[in-house]
């Protein structure tokens, strides 16, 4: 039955996915790629690493959606685990570097 439902409702719509790498087309970071992190738990603020240069960002569900929908972000693939434990890490030490600061939302 869970498999039924995973044909019937698609995972692939709904953003973010855990481990994804999103392309970026617009914007400050256009040209770039994002890595999802983790929702924070400071309500609807989701938090990515961007590569090159790294730099821990933070931006609302709706942002990443409307970025979907308009085309701007585009999700590439989901990373495998190794690669995204790498990203994590980078992420981790950003956020001890920066005193752990949290998104001002």
């Amino acid at each position: 039955m869970k498999n039924l439902l995973k044909i019937i409702l698609p995972i692939s719509s709904k953003h973010p996915k855990p481990r994804g790498i999103y392309a970026v087309h617009s914007g400050e970071y256009q040209g770039g790629f994002m890595c999802y992190i983790e929702e924070e738990s400071s309500g609807d603020t989701l938090a990515f690493m961007v590569m090159s240069p790294t730099e821990a960002i933070y931006i609302t569900r709706n942002e990443l959606n409307d970025g979907v929908k308009d085309k701007t972000i585009d999700l590439v693939e989901q990373l495998p685990v190794p690669v995204y434990e790498v990203i994590l890490a980078n992420y981790q030490y950003e956020r001890r570097k920066d005193g752990d600061k949290k998104p001002n939302n």
